[in-house]
């Protein structure tokens, strides 16, 4: 049933409000702790699918943040395209002004989406996710001095010392420059 309403919302944008209202977001939550790769996979990818449509309808389920959290600070565990939607929810959601500093303030979200940047066998999806993600983050100024903190700004220059692809080293460069702003800085990027 998950893998049919995977494509569903994947082909039909109509049916996404129907599967946003908070039932079906907890329980694709609770999915995404589940024990199986295909299930985790499917429910991540269906609030992919929902998150593009409906954020507000995610960002008010409370039991989402957890699941996306929990998610995210396995992704060296759980099956890698279930961690690339769980990723691309959380960009999603980041569209959302307001919603920059709640995720922001869920410090365990913040520290997966460095590792995530950190660790160098990252798929290129989850990573290219990752950094438009903690750039999302550093846009909400209370985020940024919880960034440096984290280990970002290091994470940050190891990856743009280290990487030939351009999009990364973009990318990276983009979330150090906004970082750049707040006082605790100076001291992280020495």
């Amino acid at each position: 049933a998950l893998c049919e309403l995977h494509h569903l919302t994947k082909r039909d944008p109509d049916i996404r409000p129907v599967i946003a209202n908070e039932d079906s977001i907890s329980y694709l939550a609770k999915t995404l702790q589940s024990a199986s790769p295909l299930e985790k996979e499917n429910a991540a990818a269906i609030l992919l699918n929902v998150s593009i449509s409906c954020p507000d309808a995610l960002m008010s389920t409370r039991s989402l943040l957890d699941a996306l959290s929990h998610a995210l600070s396995n992704h060296k565990h759980h099956h890698p395209a279930a961690v690339q939607f769980a990723v691309a929810t959380v960009c999603n959601l980041l569209k959302i002004e307001r919603c920059g500093s709640v995720i922001g303030s869920r410090r365990e979200i913040v520290d997966a989406l460095i590792d995530i940047v950190r660790t160098l066998d990252s798929p290129p999806q989850s990573l290219k996710h990752a950094l438009k993600a903690l750039f999302g983050l550093s846009l909400c100024p209370l985020n940024r001095a919880t960034m440096v903190e984290l280990g970002a700004g290091k994470a940050l220059f190891e990856l743009v010392e280290n990487e030939r692809r351009v999009w990364v080293v973009k990318n990276a460069t983009a979330v150090i420059a906004q970082m750049a702003g707040c006082e605790e800085s100076p001291e992280a990027f020495r």
